[in-house]
């Protein structure tokens, strides 16, 4: 069960329609909580926001996570639930970090609902992934058993080894996306994210910075909100 946090709160009396709806999607090891700072960026701006605990996270159930194939499915239901209780303002925006933003660009490949994607350091293969992480974090465990735990996640799933990596699952539909890197992230560099790009519609766009970390980039608001507004304002064919 996906548990469902909204900011702002259903509109008050006299308040007007929200502009749109974004869907926030956290990073790996995180939870919906992650997300608030953007939560109040968007409702400041207008726009509806829902928070979402992916599967194994938060206050979500579930022990394994799958990477991707089990997660769109979770959130096909959450949409779904979502539209039973109320009509979500359109267009409907998923903003995801990281993992998050890896699952945004597949939910929306996937789901013709959803308008368009905001992927913040979205990586385009897992197992690459996996191993920068062991680099930066935790070198002192050895190479060849993280390449093997990861070789393994396939099996354990039940899944082909291609189901696992975002890149190769950009279809049916070449999702319209704005793709944010850092020139000093490490774990998905912006020649990753370029072919992220290059799989996605041609109206996509990709945004780099020079400064932060991965961990630093999802919290760069400042600098992340304009090419986001403008972005959001051509998708709800508003003026920037």
């Amino acid at each position: 069960a996906l548990p469902i946090w909204q900011v702002p709160a259903p509109p008050l009396p006299g308040l007007q329609r929200p502009v749109g709806t974004v869907i926030l999607l956290h990073g790996y090891g995180l939870s919906h909580g992650s997300m608030l700072p953007w939560a109040f960026q968007f409702g400041d701006h207008g726009w509806q926001s829902v928070l979402v605990d992916l599967r194994g996270h938060g206050r979500s159930t579930g022990r394994r996570v799958s990477f991707g194939p089990a997660e769109i499915d979770d959130l096909n239901a959450l949409l779904a639930h979502l539209d039973r209780q109320r009509t979500l303002p359109q267009p409907i925006v998923v903003l995801g970090v990281s993992f998050g933003g890896s699952l945004a660009l597949r939910w929306v490949a996937g789901n013709a609902s959803l308008d368009s994607a905001i992927a913040i350091a979205p990586y385009p293969r897992l197992a690459p992934a996996i191993g920068r992480i062991r680099d930066e974090f935790a070198p002192g465990v050895p190479r060849f058993m993280v390449e093997a735990a990861a070789a393994n996640i396939p099996r354990i799933l039940g899944v082909p080894a291609s189901d696992l990596d975002p890149v190769a699952n950009l279809r049916p539909r070449r999702p319209p996306a704005l793709l944010l890197a850092s020139s000093r992230d490490v774990i998905a560099p912006p020649c990753d994210v370029e072919e992220l790009q290059l799989s996605c519609a041609a109206s996509s766009e990709l945004f780099v910075l020079a400064e932060p970390t991965h961990e630093q980039l999802p919290f760069e608001l400042d600098s992340l909100m304009q090419p986001i507004r403008r972005w959001l304002a051509r998708r709800a064919n508003a003026i920037p």
